[in-house]
């Protein structure tokens, strides 16, 4: 029985990284919906802001439907955002 617990909190120690994923999903479990919503907008807010600031495309694009960075948090500015078209047909078929 002990053999059994110090390999598995050695294999543990030794694979940390295999685990993350896992262990963050076990948190979750344990979060309310409030929590897991406040992570939820955090994400959309930094992947959108980013996009804002590196990328050329996104704003111009934005800009184009009047979307600008002090929209966002703002009620509904998710859902508000423009989405962005799918070229048809698709260039890169082969």
């Amino acid at each position: 029985m002990l053999e059994k617990i110090l390999y598995t909190l050695k294999w543990r120690l030794m694979r940390s990284q295999a685990f993350a994923p896992f262990d963050r999903l076990i948190e979750n479990e344990k979060k309310n919906i409030a929590a897991l919503e406040a992570e939820r907008e955090a994400a959309r807010q930094a992947l959108v802001r980013t996009a804002l600031e590196v990328s050329p495309f996104y704003r111009r694009h934005y800009a184009a439907a009047g979307f600008t960075a002090s929209d966002i948090g703002k009620l509904g500015w998710f859902e508000n955002l423009p989405i962005v078209p799918h070229p048809f047909p698709y260039r890169y078929q082969r």
